[in-house]
């Protein structure tokens, strides 16, 4: 049989205080990070515009006509989702170029279609302000669509592109006006 002397015993439950304490820290730090990681949520930027171009006559339904969504809820932290769908306009109307701005060094953008109508589409990427939707509206980035009746970006389509960088990118980082 052990026995255990009184300032024997007092040293055991210092000790076990101090693992008490190890251990409540630990916990909170635990509880911290899952907490902050609750709260850490994907940027989406959801772009309705409402100047339209047009050759012929404005667009019959009330603007906003189509819809850019900027999602980097996508697992890589160099990538963003772009959803631009048409939907709002109707009959023969269609988008043959639509325009974004990005607060980095657009050239060094990269584009992968992933799904949707038209699946073809040319992506410019220029210097700073250097894609022109106006008169005065410069921009960094430019999706020109077919014009051809059958492949055209009409009512109801969608299409979908993922855009990559070479650091970090947020959907935030695709909310800037045109310049000047």
């Amino acid at each position: 049989m052990n026995t255990i002397t009184f300032n024997e015993g007092k040293d055991i439950m210092k000790k076990m205080k101090g693992i008490g304490k190890v251990v409540l820290l630990l916990s909170i730090a635990v509880i911290f990070t899952v907490t902050t990681a609750g709260q850490a949520q994907a940027d989406t930027l959801i772009l309705k515009p409402d100047v339209e171009f047009s050759v012929n006559t404005a667009p019959v339904n009330t603007p906003p006509w189509m819809t850019a969504t900027f999602d980097d809820d996508t697992g890589n932290a160099n990538s963003v989702r772009l959803t631009m769908a048409a939907d709002n306009l109707t009959g023969s109307e269609f988008i043959s170029k639509w325009f974004f701005n990005f607060d980095g060094v657009a050239t060094n953008l990269g584009f992968s279609y992933v799904s949707g109508s038209p699946q073809y589409s040319t992506v410019y990427t220029g210097e700073s302000n250097d894609t022109k939707a106006d008169g005065d509206g410069y921009y960094d980035i430019g999706f020109y669509f077919p014009t051809s009746s059958g492949s055209r970006f009409e009512a109801g389509d969608t299409v979908v592109y993922d855009i990559t960088y070479g650091s970090a990118i947020t959907a935030s980082s695709f909310n800037l006006f045109s310049s000047p």
